[in-house]
């Protein structure tokens, strides 16, 4: 009963393993190949650029911090562009400022309307290594989960990747995420470089991980920052309900995801302390780890196993999944969810709920389950649609969602 799951696991993470080879960065600066080592670039731990400059709490959220012009890799895009890094102001889920890293690419063609447009990809980080977010992969051509920027730049839209889970790493933390999302896009609206200013139209895209990041960014938006009109939220294959997640993926070929959730909110709530000896050693082993090795390494995994106490039956852990579920207030823009049935990481089961609560709150959603099958496989068929959708919700043709009844 067990060789399908296993099967899948090994399917994913070769699939992961391929995209991470081949599938890289989405432009260049100037044509140009790759760095021919990886070591020619620092990592994000030895790069001074991520470091905060004294006094930068003063500054209003959304503030850049600091700017350079980079060089990211070329693979999938013949259209070039000047790529931007930013390091902007945040805030944390206990509302102290953080500093986090956006990267910015412009394409040097006009855009066929002569306005620009700026898309927002949240890209499916899930690790817990500041090496595996996208402003250093995007420069070593390691990049991932590349198919909706090249799309969006191919359009001559402007197209922004955030570094949204903090300078902690702290991996499915809803409120980072979606705070480091908005501030990345505050910081690109003023950008100069990139020739967008404050009207300029704003979509927001990820699918997986980055459909999480997308959709606290779409619930955060009305109270954090109010003044973005984002005309497109696309939060696909997102966990809205992290307990079930948890629940739905803990002891199976994708533990290790379950693993990294709890390594990650440990890092962000200091109510939450949940490791016993075995598990201190997990979460210094895993600490620095990119998806594929948590993945890959970790299959078949009790959370518990490595807890001082039962997860599902412990008040702080409670409070902290309270803290993380979606649906507790509206997006103010359009949101297209779009979902496999047969997603063996991410069942329906785990947003549906969250997309009811936004639609009792007033909220405009598409929600699409599809028959393609597979995690990874929805995640390059549900393109198309996507970039249809963001294009006429960009255009100002409305879309009356399908709240009440999901297809």
């Amino acid at each position: 009963m067990e060789s399908r799951p296993v099967l899948r696991s090994m399917m994913l993470a070769g699939v992961m393993i391929i995209s991470l080879a081949t599938g890289a960065g989405v432009a260049t600066a100037a044509p140009s190949a790759a760095p021919s080592t990886q070591t020619a670039i620092p990592r994000p731990d030895d790069d001074p650029f991520y470091r905060p400059p004294a006094g930068f709490e003063a500054r209003p959220p959304g503030s850049v911090l600091r700017k350079r012009e980079v060089k990211v890799s070329t693979y999938l895009i013949p259209t070039p562009v000047r790529a931007y890094q930013v390091l902007v102001r945040s805030t944390d889920v206990a509302d102290r400022p953080i500093a986090t890293v956006s990267t910015i690419m412009v394409p040097l063609t006009a855009p066929a309307s002569g306005k620009r447009t700026l898309l927002s990809y949240q890209s499916a980080i899930d690790s817990l290594g500041t090496h595996c977010n996208p402003s250093y992969e995007l420069r070593t051509g390691l990049q991932k989960d590349s198919s909706a920027v090249a799309t969006a730049l191919l359009n001559g839209w402007v197209a922004i990747q955030t570094d949204y889970q903090g300078p902690r790493m702290s991996w499915i933390a809803g409120k980072v995420a979606g705070r480091a999302t908005l501030d990345g896009i505050r910081a690109a609206l003023a950008l100069p470089e990139a020739g967008l200013g404050p009207a300029a139209p704003v979509a927001a895209w990820g699918y997986s991980g980055g459909g999480h990041a997308t959709a606290w960014a779409a619930q955060e938006q009305p109270a954090y920052a109010p003044e973005l009109d984002v005309k497109a939220w696309v939060a696909n294959a997102f966990t809205g309900d992290l307990r079930k997640t948890v629940e739905g993926i803990d002891g199976g070929p994708f533990s290790g995801f379950a693993l990294a959730a709890m390594v990650g909110l440990s890092r962000e709530y200091s109510t939450l302390d949940p490791f016993n000896d075995k598990g201190k050693q997990l979460a210094e082993r895993i600490g620095d780890d990119c998806v594929v090795e948590l993945v890959a390494g970790n299959p078949f995994q009790r959370v518990n196993d490595y807890t001082r106490f039962d997860i599902y039956h412990n008040a702080d852990v409670d409070a902290v999944l309270a803290d993380n579920y979606v649906g507790t207030r509206a997006p103010k823009g359009p949101v297209l969810v779009q979902q496999s049935r047969f997603d063996e990481i991410v069942s329906p089961e785990y947003n549906r709920g969250s997309v009811a609560d936004w639609c009792a709150r007033g909220a405009n959603v598409e929600y699409h389950l599809s028959n393609v099958p597979e995690h990874i496989t929805y995640a390059l068929a549900s393109v198309p649609y996507a970039v249809s959708w963001i294009s006429q919700r960009l255009h100002g043709v409305p879309t009356a969602g399908n709240c009440g009844r999901t297809s």
